[in-house]
This record gives C-alpha cells, sequence and structure tokens, in this order.
C-alpha cells in the first residue's frame, strides 16, 4: 500500500491511576478516512499527559518514515493541542522534552494542522491506548529516552514488526537538528498573537463540584480542572466532594497524592466546607 501524501493522525492516551499504568493509541487514516495503521504502546508507569505525548510522538514518526508531507492531528487532550500550537506555555518539566521533540518532528512536515475533538469522535485512539495497557503490550519497535536526542526513533528503522514483551515499556525519543536535516517547512504552528495563559486565570473556576458524580465521572473532572488551573496563574482550587460514604474524597485524595502538578492539599477548613471539601496548592 502506498502512503498517502497526507495522513490524519487521532492520537489518545490512557492512565489508570494518573499516574499510572500507562498506554498510547494512535489511529491513522488517509484524508478519505480510509485505514491506514493502528498503532499502540505500553508505557509503565506515566501520567496521562505524558501518554498523550507518546501517542503523538509516535504517530509523527510514523508519518515522516512514510513520507508523508501533511499532517492533521486529532486528539482530545486540549491541553496537548494548545501546547503545540503555542496557546498554552509547558510549565511541567516532565512534559518539556517530550514538546520539544514533537516540534522537532512537526518542522520537518511541509504543513500540519491539530485540533481538538470530544472524546466522542476519537474512540478508535482511545481503544489502542486502552488495549495497550490491558495487554501491557506494543506493536511497534524500541525507542529511546526523550532525554538522549539520537537519530531516529521507534520508525526510524522502518515498518514496526515486533511484538513487545509485556514487561517492556515504549519510551520516546527526539532528533536534534543537526539529526533531521533541513527542513522543510516554515513553523508548522506559529505561537498565536499575544500568546501566553496569563489570562486564563479568569475562566478557571475555583472550585470544582462533584457531588453526584460516580467516581471515575469525578477522576475526569478533577484531572481536567488541574490541567487547566496548572495553565493558568491560579495557585489553590477547592474540590467539594460532600461528605456522605466517603467515596468520592477517598478517590479524590488518591489522585492528588504524589499528583505531579500537586504541591500540597488538605481538607478543607470551617469555611472551606470542612472534610466535604479538599483544598489543593499546585506547583509554580
Amino acid at each position: 500500500m502506498t502512503t498517502p501524501p497526507a495522513l490524519r493522525l487521532h492520537v489518545d492516551g490512557a492512565s489508570r491511576g494518573n499516574p499510572g499504568e500507562a498506554g498510547f493509541g494512535v489511529h491513522v487514516t488517509a484524508p478519505d478516512g480510509s485505514e491506514v495503521a493502528s498503532l499502540y504502546g505500553y508505557l509503565g508507569k506515566a501520567t496521562n499527559n505524558v501518554a498523550e505525548y507518546q501517542a503523538l510522538l509516535h504517530g509523527l514518526r510514523f508519518a515522516l518514515a512514510r513520507g508523508a508531507s501533511r499532517v492533521e492531528v486529532f486528539s482530545d487532550s486540549e491541553l496537548l493541542v494548545r501546547q503545540i500550537e503555542g496557546r498554552y506555555r509547558v510549565k511541567n518539566a516532565g512534559l518539556q522534552p517530550l514538546h520539544g521533540a514533537a516540534k522537532v518532528l512537526l518542522a520537518r512536515l511541509e504543513r500540519a494542522r491539530a485540533a481538538h475533538v470530544p472524546r466522542e469522535r476519537n474512540t478508535q485512539a482511545d481503544a489502542l491506548a486502552n488495549r495497550a495497557v490491558d495487554e501491557r503490550a506494543s506493536n511497534l519497535g524500541p525507542a529511546r529516552p526523550a532525554t538522549e536526542p539520537q537519530p531516529g526513533g521507534a520508525w526510524g528503522g522502518g515498518a514496526p514488526s515486533v511484538q513487545r514483551k509485556p514487561d517492556e515499556a515504549v519510551g520516546v525519543s527526539g532528533s536534534s537538528p543537526r539529526d533531521r536535516g533541513p527542513s522543510r517547512a516554515r513553523a508548522a504552528f506559529p505561537p498565536s498573537p499575544g500568546g501566553g495563559v496569563t489570562a486564563l486565570t479568569k475562566t478557571i473556576p475555583a472550585e470544582l463540584k462533584l457531588i453526584g458524580l460516580t467516581v471515575e465521572e469525578a477522576r475526569e473532572r478533577v484531572e481536567k480542572l488541574l490541567d487547566d488551573a496548572a495553565l493558568s496563574d491560579r495557585r489553590e482550587i477547592r474540590i467539594i466532594h460532600g461528605f456522605g460514604e466517603g467515596k468520592l474524597r477517598k478517590a479524590v485524595a488518591q489522585m492528588l497524592e504524589g499528583h505531579p502538578l500537586v504541591s500540597s492539599w488538605r481538607l478543607g477548613g470551617p469555611s472551606e466546607g470542612g472534610g466535604g471539601a479538599t483544598v489543593v496548592e499546585l506547583k509554580d
């Protein structure tokens, strides 16, 4: 099958526990919607944001290795899309090398664009990411750590054919400018005029109400608020989970413990909702 000059990459990441066992999925199609490839990789322990970036990186490497010159990326992670576009700063140290590697790969394309889509329009990539976690397996070759830029990567040697062992995690690599050869394009995603995210503080809520939600729904809401708040200048948020049986409070505590964006957390004081709320301090 001849790879078309333009490809569409639906990318997604999954992390159970965040951080927890993680994987990524990439559903590659031609502009007419016909399937080109379905890629998935097991990452071991990682955050959801790292898994999202892994999906993007492996999708871009696949496209470049197949000779594609134009790429459209579709992701249900607003954080990923806005950071690649240059609208949001990459403040998390763990994401900075992944973001840098993505920009290097994007610069090799003649044209690229990214779009944020709802989860229901990204179901195939989501299924692939969850398959990677369920099976603790990958359908592609090994890659190098992001902190060790070297030529090539998971797709540098041609088509993937190696099924990875369940206990092996997929890393990420980024090529240095001298390795990738001359760029064929201008900046793939020029920053928006007046870029930056300081204005987001006004639109990021100071509190999140979880009462009435299931534990899974609550986890998704909390993760999104943490991501949004970290991109703004807001440093404190309040999560209202109520008293009840304590399931939501315990779920929130499990999420916050060791979370890469959280500096500290505590139950609310008398004027903050008491034990029915959790106050979270975010890292600078």
